[in-house]
C-alpha cells in the first residue's frame, strides 16, 4: 500500500510538473507557419483590415486572402504564434458575405460570414468564434460589400477606417484590451463590455 501511495505521488508530481511545462509559453514550440513575406497574397477583399477575434483577443490582418497574426500568443499550449506569421490563407470570395479558406494552425478549410452589422463569424469544424473590426483597409467596398447581402449601405460598424490601405498594424486604444464584446440593440454595432 506504502509503494502504490508513493507511485501515485510521483505521477501527480509528473503530471503536475509536466501540465506547468505545457501551459507555459517560455516552453512552448515556436509554430511551424510561415511570415507574410512567404506568402503572396492575392486580389484585395472587401474585409481586408485589421480584425480582433473576440476568443482569443488576438488581431489579425486580413490581406489579399491570407490571415496574418498581428499579436504573439501560444496556440493549443504546444505552438508559439508569433507576429507576421500567417494562420490563414486561399481565402475566396465564396458569395455575397461568405468567405472560404483554409487554417494552417488547425490544418482544416474554414468559413466566414459577414454579418450586417460588420462581425464575421468564423467556423471550422474545431473552432468558432468572432472577429470584431479595428481597422478598414477599403471601407467603400465593405459598405458595397454589406449593401450586396442586404444589410444596407449605411450598415453601422464599429471600426476605425481609412481611405487609403493601413500601412502598418494598428489598435484602437479602446479595443486593445476587450476580451468580452456585445451588440448594442440600439445601434446594432459591437460593444466592449469590460
Amino acid at each position: 500500500m506504502k509503494t502504490l501511495l508513493n507511485h501515485s505521488k510521483l505521477v501527480i508530481t509528473f503530471l503536475l510538473t509536466l501540465s506547468f511545462f505545457m501551459m507555459n509559453p517560455a516552453f512552448a514550440a515556436k509554430a511551424e507557419l510561415p511570415y507574410a513575406d512567404q506568402v503572396p497574397a492575392g486580389e484585395p477583399m472587401a474585409i481586408d483590415g485589421i480584425w480582433k477575434n473576440a476568443v482569443l483577443n488576438k488581431n489579425f490582418r486580413f490581406e489579399g486572402g491570407r490571415g496574418i497574426n498581428l499579436d504573439p500568443w501560444v496556440a493549443y499550449i504546444f505552438w508559439k504564434v508569433e507576429p507576421e506569421m500567417v494562420a490563414m490563407q486561399n481565402m475566396t470570395q465564396a458569395a455575397p458575405g461568405k468567405f472560404i479558406g483554409y487554417n494552417l494552425i488547425d490544418k482544416q478549410s474554414f468559413e466566414i460570414t459577414l454579418q450586417p452589422n460588420g462581425i464575421m463569424k468564423y467556423k471550422s469544424a474545431i473552432f468558432s468564434s468572432d472577429f470584431v473590426p479595428v481597422q478598414l483597409d477599403y471601407p467603400d467596398q465593405m459598405a458595397a460589400e454589406l449593401a450586396n447581402m442586404g444589410g444596407g449601405s449605411n450598415a453601422q460598424m464599429q471600426a476605425e477606417v481609412s481611405p487609403e490601405p493601413a500601412p502598418a498594424p494598428a489598435q484602437n486604444p479602446e479595443q486593445s484590451n476587450c476580451s468580452n464584446w456585445a451588440i448594442d440593440p440600439e445601434t446594432n454595432t459591437p460593444v466592449c463590455m469590460d
